[in-house]
């Protein structure tokens, strides 16, 4: 619709746009709901053909939705273009602008592509075609791909989630134009249709397409009674469609696959295949998960099913979130490893798949590719149209030797584990490099584990920081693709203050392996302590929709609601945190502080004396443990992390000139209490406005948020 004038009348700003007598869009969805397929393609085409012209002479709209198509006579009018040439000649004045400079996102949730919602400055015209498969969505079955209770989880949506098929939904729909639509609602911008005039062939030929409703058929006799018996014709008819219908609902669906892969099992004898197992487990997810059209979910929250032989799937699959499972036992049998594994339905239990795999112990046979080979062979039989072939792997990518892929496994198991295993995967990660200085993986392994050392083992920063930066240096070098390796990378920076370089690894980690639940959770740890609550949470929410399961990533959305303030929706996820896992470490201390800051001691007193959290000791009110605490830190001999622990103490305690003291030697020793440092850290609540702590938050390379610190 074109703008005829604008001007100001008596101090009040007006426009002037042509007057259309029909309804918008929006009006006639409210009242009739989904539109019939002849004319929901009519109004697609028109939309397709403004948005062709607008984006030929250099406009994005920015706000494709039922509200601003006008319905005139047979056509369908786009509107309010002023928005996107307001901010088209924003940008142009200003070269060096971006939306987000601002931190505003501008367009409509419920219909905003996935780089316009988290407020990407390269929004183009492919937004628009990603709107443009949201409205299609509503058009064909009568509400949008995603409808969230709040706006943040509709973004996460966005961001992460596939929508089922429209046709799926609405038989009718031509299965030409809903494979348009799902190309439109693709993830990346680079997946849809790169110009508006892609859409019109198919949008102008299905109109012949439209699947009618099904007839009454003439074979129906019906009794005098009002019942009615079919007859021969209309039985046949009827199972056919029954067939039909069955087969496209397991057949037809392009969604992807849900698919949880559990710990497998060991009823071997020696102890140590337990460490394999757990590695093997974590490498065929990965194997699967690069596989178009399977989705692995809960990898972290799948852990709480270790040393399970024989899980209940149905309950797994509803805790896990995913349709699929799949499960493995292993056992030795005269020297040899015999691997039995099982792909499960979760709604039923019933089996899709099962093979056997053997390995003896100076052979290579049973890999994470091999067994996620056999799998989805059958899955892309069963699934044609949503499972794919994988991207084939460089024909020179390099395969390690059997014994450096053991002693990988045994290190990825132990790494898996955490805690005081940490550096027993350090020593097998080196033992497997030993055996082959090509091995990418290991080398990755290697970096993590490294970077994970001061937080399991008091070791220094400065000790393993070069350590770390070599070996996922040498695992980058050997394959630019993994995102481990940033990971670790963006630890190590932050244990150096270099809050810059750590944000920049860690969103390429990101960009790397959308699906690494770690770099997100690692990530939004790093955006919450610089007081950027709202990115913090939008990772962590796409990571939820990975890994539903995981206690880990429950509790840190729990403290990040806790920091921004907002109670209700820190309980609440602390508490579904309790109810998956009551025992994950995470999860009691950040439910203790949590428990704290919503004044209910009785329950933060409870997790605090499990897990001697000192600062919640002593503001629940049991001081004297805190003090007890204090003597044992005394007692010990010098440690890395000790004067942080300290600092706590005296917070709780309320001696701020100790505290002080304590963050100043804390900061010498680098030692990592910053990352606790948001505005809504009640813990330095006593010291803010001291000069002493604003010095201190200098130091530790926060200056740029003295101000929000302060508060």
């Amino acid at each position: 619709m074109p703008l005829y004038d604008s001007g100001d009348a008596s101090g009040s700003l007006f426009f002037v746009m042509p007057y259309e007598g029909g309804q918008s869009l929006r009006e006639r969805l409210r009242d009739r709901g989904a539109l019939p397929i002849a004319d929901a393609l009519t109004v697609l085409r028109d939309v397709a053909r403004a948005l062709a012209h607008a984006h030929e002479h250099g406009v994005v709209h920015r706000d494709i939705k039922p509200d601003n198509v006008l319905l005139s006579g047979d056509a369908a009018v786009v509107t309010d273009f002023g928005i996107a040439k307001a901010v088209s000649a924003a940008l142009t004045a200003s070269p060096d602008a971006t939306l987000t400079q601002a931190g505003t996102v501008i367009g409509t949730p419920a219909y905003m592509a996935p780089e316009q919602a988290t407020g990407d400055a390269a929004v183009d015209h492919r937004a628009d075609i990603y709107s443009l498969g949201c409205l299609g969505y509503e058009l064909f079955v009568g509400r949008p791909p995603f409808q969230e209770p709040s706006t943040h989880l509709l973004i996460a949506a966005h961001i992460a989630t596939t929508p089922r098929p429209v046709n799926e939904l609405r038989r009718d729909v031509p299965t030409p134009v809903a494979d348009l639509l799902s190309r439109c609602l693709a993830k990346a911008p680079a997946d849809r249709p790169q110009n508006a005039r892609e859409l019109l062939p198919v949008l102008d030929g299905a109109a012949g397409m439209a699947v009618p409703p099904p007839a009454v058929s003439p074979n129906v006799v019906h009794r005098a009674g009002g019942g009615r018996k079919w007859g021969i014709g209309a039985l046949l008819a009827a199972v056919t469609a029954a067939a039909m219908y069955a087969a496209t609902s397991w057949f037809g669906s392009t969604a992807p696959i849900t698919v949880a892969v559990l710990p497998f099992g060991n009823i071997a004898r020696d102890s140590a295949i337990d460490y394999v197992a757990d590695g093997l487990a974590d490498e065929v997810a990965s194997a699967l998960a690069r596989v178009p059209g399977i989705m692995i979910k809960s990898r972290v929250g799948a852990l709480a099913y270790r040393g399970s032989l024989a899980p209940d799937v149905k309950e797994a699959g509803a805790r896990l979130r995913a349709d699929y499972l799949m499960t493995a036992i292993i056992r030795q049998e005269r020297g040899r490893w015999i691997l039995s594994a099982e792909f499960e339905r979760a709604a039923d239990g019933r089996s899709l798949w099962d093979d056997r795999f053997v390995l003896s112990p100076n052979e290579q046979a049973l890999t994470a590719d091999t067994i996620a080979a056999s799998l989805t062979a059958t899955l892309r039989q069963r699934f044609p149209r949503a499972v794919r072939l994988a991207a084939a792997r460089p024909p020179n990518q390099h395969t390690p030797n059997s014994e450096a892929h053991r002693l990988y496994l045994l290190g990825l198991g132990r790494l898996i584990h955490r805690g005081q295993s940490v550096d027993e995967a350090v020593s097998l990660f080196r033992q497997a490099i030993s055996q082959d200085a090509l091995y990418a993986d290991a080398y990755s392994g290697l970096a993590m584990a490294l970077a994970l050392m001061p937080w399991f083992h008091g070791i220094p920063p400065a000790q393993v920081h070069d350590s770390v930066v070599m070996a996922a240096t040498r695992a980058l070098a050997l394959d630019s693709t993994l995102a481990l390796p940033h990971v670790a990378l963006g630890r190590t920076f932050w244990n150096r203050y270099d809050w810059r370089r750590a944000e920049s690894e860690f969103e390429t980690a990101v960009r790397l392996d959308r699906t690494n639940v770690e770099a997100r959770v690692q990530y939004a740890w790093l955006l919450r302590s610089t007081a950027r609550y709202a990115d913090a949470l939008s990772q962590l929410l796409v990571a939820k929709n990975q890994d539903p399961a995981s206690a880990l990533v429950l509790s840190h959305i729990a403290y990040t609601y806790a920091m921004a303030g907002q109670m209700d929706s820190a309980l609440a996820e602390i508490g579904r945190a309790f109810a998956t896992d009551s025992t994950n470490l995470t999860t009691l201390v950040m439910g203790a502080s949590i428990y704290l800051k919503a004044d209910r001691l009785k329950e933060a007193h409870a997790l605090a004396l499990r897990v001697k959290a000192p600062y919640e000791l002593a503001k629940s009110g049991d001081r004297e443990a805190t003090r007890e605490e204090l003597r044992k830190l005394d007692a010990q001999p010098p440690r890395w992390g000790q004067e942080g622990r300290r600092a706590e103490i005296y917070l709780g305690l309320g001696d701020t000139a100790s505290a002080l003291s304590s963050l100043e030697r804390a900061t010498d020793a680098r030692e990592l209490w910053a990352l606790g440092l948001g505005p809504g850290a009640a813990h330095y609540d006593a010291i803010r406005h001291s000069a002493r702590f604003r010095d201190l938050v200098v130091r530790v390379g926060l200056g740029n948020y003295v101000s929000a610190f302060a508060r």
